[in-house]
């Protein structure tokens, strides 16, 4: 794949990807101002097996807040890729399965239903974004191209939806 195409879209999906489960949720008690670097996420307990195990609903914000770690370290991934523009194709597409795999892991382990609806929306669209990727620049199936495009939009879509939520 050509470098110039592959680290901007990974750089877009991964700063999209922290965006949506780094930031305080507005249900929270927080008393870090506006203006000031969101640490919260970071620093929260993540949810707790037994919060699944028992059938504890988590409120919205504990569910957003139990995700903001592994997606997070998902994220991270991509942006890795990005800064060293392997020009790659496979690798890049493989990568995409990390973030996958995380909103895999998170929709399991989140109780609140609300959120774990948002993040299976996600993960899944996330997928399909990474099968029409390895269509067009892997397989370089150019008529999957409005395949990737509708991908791209229905997972940025998505992405805010879940956004939304955990902001309040």
């Amino acid at each position: 794949m050509n470098r110039s195409i592959v680290s901007p879209v990974v750089a877009m999906v991964a700063a999209l990807a922290m965006t949506a489960c780094s930031g305080t949720p507005a249900d929270t008690a927080s008393t870090t101002p506006a203006d000031a670097p969101t640490t919260a996420a970071s620093s929260a307990a993540p949810a707790t097996s037994s919060d699944a195990d028992t059938g504890t609903e988590q409120s919205v914000a504990e569910a957003c807040m139990s995700m903001a770690d592994p997606i997070a370290e998902a994220s991270e991934k991509l942006s890795e890729i990005a800064s060293v523009g392997t020009g790659d194709a496979q690798s890049a597409v493989d990568s995409w399965s990390t973030l996958v795999e995380a909103y895999r892991s998170v929709a399991d382990t989140v109780t609140n239903p609300e959120v774990k609806a948002a993040a299976i929306a996600v993960r899944d669209d996330l997928a399909e974004l990474r099968d029409a990727m390895e269509k067009v620049y892997v397989e370089q199936d150019m008529g999957a191209m409005s395949e990737f495009t509708d991908a791209t939009s229905a997972w940025q879509a998505s992405q805010t939806e879940l956004q939304s939520l955990c902001a309040g």
